[in-house]
């Protein structure tokens, strides 16, 4: 990006991808405005978690990693991080 501003004749397209601010409490996040039942379910995790109840994240989190990690290979393979929060 320093190159991008400080030589333009040279860029023709610049593609910034998980970029964030300079300053992180400058960093807009986006996430809320583009998938608002997802910052409503991720502000029900945190309400849970506050409350002392890891459930819902636990759920949440054996639903989205499940099937994909869960297979034969779950103890050694990436779904031993799943079995290790459990």
């Amino acid at each position: 990006m320093a190159y991008a501003a400080r030589h333009p004749e040279h860029i023709r397209h610049l593609v910034t991808v998980d970029s964030a601010a300079p300053r992180w409490a400058d960093t807009v996040f986006l996430f809320k405005d583009i998938f608002p039942e997802g910052q409503e379910r991720a502000d029900s995790f945190a309400f849970a978690d506050a409350l002392g109840d890891s459930t819902p994240q636990r759920s949440h989190r054996e639903q989205l990693f499940g099937s994909n990690w869960n297979g034969p290979n779950r103890r050694t393979g990436p779904g031993r991080w799943l079995a290790l929060t459990r």
